[in-house]
């Protein structure tokens, strides 16, 4: 068989093949299966909140001394050198088509094992005693923790918060003050566009969590769309003693503080719209189902909601490990829980969510917008395919994701 000279387009795309992934295996397979073993060394393990993270053990690799310290793509480049053609060993046809079959096969073998040392949902455990619906306390608890099914959560967050800075860059928010505590502020992201529409986005972070600087990504999409958009803070349930009613509160007021101030930025409180996210699409429920005229504004305040992967009953997350620091009464439940209050709803929403968010937040998505629809109230039910908890947030701020679209489609904007 004709060796393939360095120049020949064959000799090309080998290289490119081999430059491009750790398929190297050309001339001399030691190196390249101490490669593999190397990536195939590669582990992911639960931490204590179930993230699935990479370890590499370069110790136990089976890589040569010198290589043994090496980052992977010192190895990568290490082991292209070697793949090179000499006088004595060239390439040929067959030997670059089964080193290119050979090293596929070994990268779909990893991708399998990968997938199964990161697996999503609650941990092996024995099964216990059911707590609520179908869930034991391990599987219920795991359906109100999305880290077990979101491994990529941190990366995803640390991208949103990296856009977030780059959006407040540019977008320079006014910021004010809706109350009398440090918290109670917002930020306004204001339109050039006259008399515009305003849409008021409330945060999630498990109740926890979370600020209105880190929300700001979205914001481009309703700019440019011709909408104001507005982000409170709002305090911390474990600051508020555990009492979801005081973070519920606060929400009310800072979009009653915004409704009767939207003059002041170029507002049309005819067109006025709020959303929100996780445990923001919880907040966003509450106020959803809110007497305004106890804020001195119209019954009929809110134009339209956007409910995004939310909980609108509350007894899953009293059973739940949030229950742990969220100090449920029966009371608060039944005050913090939407769906028992639809016959106060006004205004008609759109409810989303992720098939590959937790089954229960899944659950409570259908079965908030089957209930409203069954009171004869307009709803839509979004359902996104493929997308988790945390991709779900990041798609607001695109135009063309679920939540993004249909946040410009609920103002008929875009």
């Amino acid at each position: 068989m004709r060796p393939l000279g360095p120049g020949s387009a064959l000799h090309r795309f080998a290289l490119q093949r081999i430059r491009g992934t750790r398929l190297v295996m050309a001339l001399d397979p030691k190196p390249a299966i101490a490669i593999e073993r190397h990536a195939a060394d590669r582990e992911c393990a639960y931490d204590r909140v179930g993230r699935c993270r990479a370890e590499q053990k370069l110790g136990e690799s089976g890589l040569p001394a010198r290589m043994r310290n090496d980052s992977m793509d010192q190895v990568r480049s290490r082991s292209t050198r070697m793949s090179h053609p000499s006088s004595s060993n060239s390439l040929t046809r067959r030997t670059i088509l089964a080193a290119t079959a050979a090293a596929g096969g070994a990268a779909l073998a990893r991708e399998a094992a990968a997938g199964q040392a990161c697996p999503l949902g609650p941990p092996p455990h024995a099964a216990g005693p059911r707590v609520f619906l179908d869930y034991d306390q391990a599987e219920l608890d795991a359906a109100y923790d999305q880290s077990f099914y979101a491994p990529l959560q941190e990366q995803i967050l640390k991208r949103l918060a990296a856009r977030s800075e780059d959006t407040r860059v540019r977008f320079a928010p006014q910021r004010a003050a809706y109350g009398p505590s440090e918290i109670e502020g917002l930020d306004i992201y204001r339109t050039d566009r006259p008399n515009a529409p305003v849409f008021v986005f409330i945060h999630g972070g498990a109740w926890l969590r979370g600020a209105a600087k880190e929300y700001a990504y979205p914001a481009e999409v309703f700019v440019r769309a011709g909408a104001h958009y507005v982000v409170p803070d709002f305090i911390a349930v474990d600051k508020a003693g555990g009492d979801l009613t005081v973070m519920a509160e606060q929400v009310r007021r800072a979009i009653a503080w915004t409704y009767k101030n939207a003059a002041s930025f170029g507002g049309d409180t005819r067109r006025f719209f709020i959303g929100g996210h996780s445990s923001g699409g919880h907040l966003c429920g509450v106020a959803l189902v809110t007497d305004w005229t106890k804020f001195d504004l119209p019954a009929d305040a809110i134009t339209g909601g956007l409910c995004m992967s939310g909980m609108y009953d509350m007894r899953g997350p009293r059973l739940s490990k949030r229950g742990n620091y969220v100090k449920f009464t029966d009371a608060m439940e039944q005050a913090m829980s939407s769906q028992r209050h639809i016959d106060m709803l006004r205004a008609p929403i759109t409810v989303t969510y992720g098939t590959n968010e937790t089954p229960d937040f899944q659950r409570q998505s259908r079965d908030f917008a089957a209930a409203v629809k069954a009171a004869g109230k307009p709803v839509e039910l979004i359902e996104a395919v493929s997308y988790n908890h945390f991709e779900m947030a990041e798609s607001l701020g695109n135009p063309y994701g679920p939540n993004g679209r249909a946040a410009l489609a609920m103002m008929k904007l875009g």
